[in-house]
């Protein structure tokens, strides 16, 4: 079955929380920033440019299929929706006044379940970038993000082991970026899965 790029909010068959290219979302009036106009301003947008549409799409999809494995507060806008956002009952600690698509209710301003939270598309772009580097450019060890996978540094008469990182450990840039929806949004990492032999 052929890839197929899917970014529709609430959809029942969406696999990507951004699309490639900007757009303003009818019901609203926020901007939803597309991953050629985040990568624009990025220090490694050289990373990024010359990829064609569809690995651009295809990086972004496996991203999102990553995200969508977290855990998250509040509940889900539309039950018949493939992925976790948007979500509904996001609480909204940055409250602008003039953003009148936040919702007030008992002492609290929640975050529109119109759309997906801007921060949550960041995550998305720079996961994405983290699997380019790894996977297709095969970044050396120093200049990726995680680190942490290595075992044992030795440079001159130096030398440190570090803690292996955690099989498919977000990068902190992204776990920075999901701590913004909380408090109630992101929750941390998934929870562990056991199984019995």
């Amino acid at each position: 079955m052929p890839f197929t790029f899917d970014h529709t909010l609430k959809g029942v068959d969406s696999n990507s929380y951004v699309p490639l290219d900007s757009y303003v979302e009818p019901s609203t009036s926020h901007t939803v920033i597309g991953a050629n106009d985040y990568f624009d301003g990025h220090p490694k947008q050289e990373k990024w440019t010359p990829l064609t549409d569809s690995e651009k799409q295809q990086y972004l999809a496996r991203a999102t299929s990553r995200l969508d494995m977290e855990r998250f507060g509040g509940t889900v806008s539309d039950s018949q929706q493939r992925l976790q956002f948007p979500r509904q009952w996001i609480i909204d600690r940055n409250h602008d006044q003039q953003q009148e698509v936040i919702e007030f209710v008992d002492g609290q301003y929640y975050r529109s379940a119109a759309y997906n939270p801007l921060e949550l598309e960041y995550a998305t772009f720079e996961l994405a970038l983290y699997y380019i580097e790894e996977w297709l450019l095969e970044e050396p060890m120093f200049s990726r993000q995680d680190q942490e996978r290595m075992e044992q540094v030795k440079i001159g008469p130096l030398s440190a082991t570090l803690r292996k990182a955690k099989e498919d450990d977000l990068p902190d840039t992204v776990k920075r970026l999901l701590r913004e929806i909380g408090p109630n949004g992101w929750m941390g990492q998934r929870p562990i899965k056991l199984i019995r032999s």
